[in-house]
């Protein structure tokens, strides 16, 4: 999700508030801040298990217009999705060259409440939302000071596109698995290790067929959640007719592969579906 935006301060706003600078700080020209760059990094919402939390990036580009170099040492502010406040922003120090430009990125982080959590669900489904940056910065002028300018609009704009949903991918763990005979038959269980390629966070179910040469043999289902960028484990077992793996009875171990339809659920926010598809393949042998 990237959106690029011009800056918003003009040439009055900057002289008022260097001639409210102090007298040394008066010789120092505002520093031109922009928000190049707005991403939805990462969305975990409410009822997957672990706190509920928005990432937010903000790339600023600063321009020094002074024939000298300055160092940008503090940005404070707030930032407003759709008129509403969703946090404070602490931007790190960065120097500047003179009539040069710096950029430093900033991640903001956001726990989720119930005023808040509509704007990012309203982001993660594609809808526009506006944002604002409201603050104030000291830049380090040297000798001639430390002058604070702000607090103002230093950027406006616009977030409207929305993260595409990848199916997340599946891994099989040996360590995991355990095959066992018994008088209910064959039991295969497997630990699978599901990465999330995702900003979004989910709650995944899944149901499941193990299929040894091509052919299903046993059905299972399988549920968790994992977070946005994030790994997990999931667990599943099989329960197998011993009819439909003679060859398994005789040897001890068999190769599958798992096949499914991940259903991915965003509490509150979105679901998604995808089709059947072989999730992943391993082999398995009697301990």
């Amino acid at each position: 999700m990237k959106v690029w935006h011009a800056s918003l301060l003009v040439p009055a706003v900057a002289a008022l508030l260097a001639s409210c600078a102090p007298r040394l700080g008066a010789a120092v020209q505002v520093p031109q801040i922009t928000v190049e760059q707005t991403a939805l990094e990462r969305l975990d919402p409410p009822g997957l298990g672990i706190p509920a939390s928005a990432t937010v990036s903000l790339k600023l580009r600063v321009r020094n217009p002074n024939p000298f170099g300055v160092r940008l040492s503090r940005v404070d502010g707030d930032f407003y999705l759709d008129g509403l406040k969703v946090t404070q922003v602490s931007a790190p120090g960065v120097d500047i060259a003179a009539t040069g430009v710096s950029t430093v990125t900033v991640n903001v982080q956001v726990p989720l409440s119930n005023q808040n959590l509509g704007k990012f669900a309203d982001l993660a489904v594609g809808k526009t939302v506006a944002y604002r940056l409201e603050g104030s910065f000291e830049v380090d002028a040297g000798a001639l000071g430390k002058p604070t300018f702000g607090p103002y609009t230093l950027a406006q704009g616009v977030i409207k596109d929305a993260p595409i949903l990848k199916a997340p991918e599946f891994r099989f763990r040996p360590e995991l698995a355990k095959l066992t005979f018994g008088n209910d038959g064959i039991v295969l269980e497997l630990g699978l290790e599901v990465h999330n390629p995702n900003v979004l966070g989910f709650r995944l179910e899944a149901p499941l067929e193990l299929r040894v040469g091509g052919v299903a043999v046993a059905k299972a289902s399988l549920s968790g959640t994992v977070g946005a960028k994030n790994a997990g484990v999931v667990y599943t077992r099989f329960q197998i007719d011993p009819l439909a793996l003679p060859q398994a009875l005789i040897q001890g171990r068999f190769s599958f592969s798992v096949a499914g339809s991940p259903v991915l659920i965003a509490p509150g926010i979105t679901e998604k579906r995808f089709g059947l598809e072989v999730l992943t393949q391993g082999s398995a042998e009697r301990r």
